[in-house]
């Protein structure tokens, strides 16, 4: 049976890279028992290039980028870390710059490009 392949474009500060790649874990050991088989490859992606290098609290940061009021950026931060207890995971209140993560990520799959 061919291999399937999934590009992932992530940056490594969303907190929803990490959820919808444990949910689609689940996803694919379901259909592995099936027979299918998968190759995923990540693609880096960076949400805030402008983000100084100390980071800045993060409803301050979302309210700024995304617009709404403060109680809605507390709101969707709730459904966030409610999605992420779910599944096992934890995440700080920091909004930080992520180009300097993303190298440490795939060294050397930058050079040359």
């Amino acid at each position: 049976m061919p291999q399937l392949k999934i590009d992932i474009v992530s940056d490594v500060a969303c907190p929803w890279c990490p959820i919808g790649y444990k949910r689609l874990k689940i996803a694919l050991g379901e259909l592995a028992r099936e027979g299918l088989t998968f190759k995923i490859e990540w693609h880096p992606f960076e949400l805030a290039p402008d983000m100084p290098a100390e980071g800045e609290a993060i409803v301050p940061h979302l309210v700024r980028k995304y617009g709404g009021s403060v109680e809605e950026v507390v709101a969707s931060q709730e459904q966030i870390i409610a999605a992420a207890h779910a599944l096992n995971l934890d995440f700080g209140g920091c909004a930080q710059a992520s180009c300097c993560q993303h190298l440490r990520c795939a060294p050397g799959a930058h050079v040359g490009r």
